[in-house]
């Protein structure tokens, strides 16, 4: 007598534990979400600063970051001044530096105070960084997308950093793949039986 999966109780619970199991794996990572993940972005301001005006757009998924190297620091200034605080709004493909929005507002969902943007001194040669943090996708409910200026007093040319952050697709992916690939694994196990 064959058997198959809609007269095999065992067969749908094992599916049905393979997508919970899935579930929880795929949550694991996203826990330790403050972390400096791999393949994080990197924008360096070199020994000289900047020589010519730029716009640079980077797309963060959860849990991943943006480092800035500068090595001119007394050089080439953040604005807004209160980055750790404050970013500017994004209006399409221009900065509006005249509408500033709190990382409170950004990322309504992330803990009280979620370390977003960090400002440290003193790495070698005199250089500074500024470290974003996105959220991990516990706390990111929709894309959204800020910008903020890199600017050197002495040229007088400048960075423009738009960045957009929570693609949609990228935090449901986890959710479906592993459970998916779990969930067809038993069912060829439970045919096998």
């Amino acid at each position: 007598m064959e058997s198959s999966a809609s007269t095999n109780p065992c067969g749908g619970r094992l599916v049905l534990l393979a997508c919970l199991l899935g579930m929880v794996v795929a949550e694991l990572p996203a826990v330790t979400g403050s972390e400096v993940p791999e393949g994080s972005y990197a924008v360096k301001i070199p020994t000289g600063g900047i020589l010519e005006d730029a716009q640079l757009s980077i797309h963060l998924t959860p849990s991943q970051s943006i480092v800035v190297d500068n090595a001119e620091p007394k050089r080439v200034l953040q604005d807004p001044l209160e980055i750790t605080r404050q970013v500017y709004q994004r209006d399409g493909n221009s900065c509006n530096t005249d509408s500033r929005v709190d990382w409170a507002d950004l990322f309504p969902e992330a803990p009280e105070k979620y370390p977003f943007a960090e400002i440290t001194t003193g790495h070698k040669n005199g250089e500074t960084s500024i470290l974003f943090r996105t959220p991990s996708r516990f706390y990111i409910k929709d894309q959204v997308g800020y910008c903020f200026l890199l600017k050197d007093v002495t040229s007088e040319k400048h960075y423009t950093v738009f960045v957009e952050a929570g693609d949609i697709r990228s935090v449901l992916a986890p959710y479906f793949a592993v459970p998916l690939a779990i969930s067809l694994l038993a069912v060829l196990v439970s045919y096998s039986i």
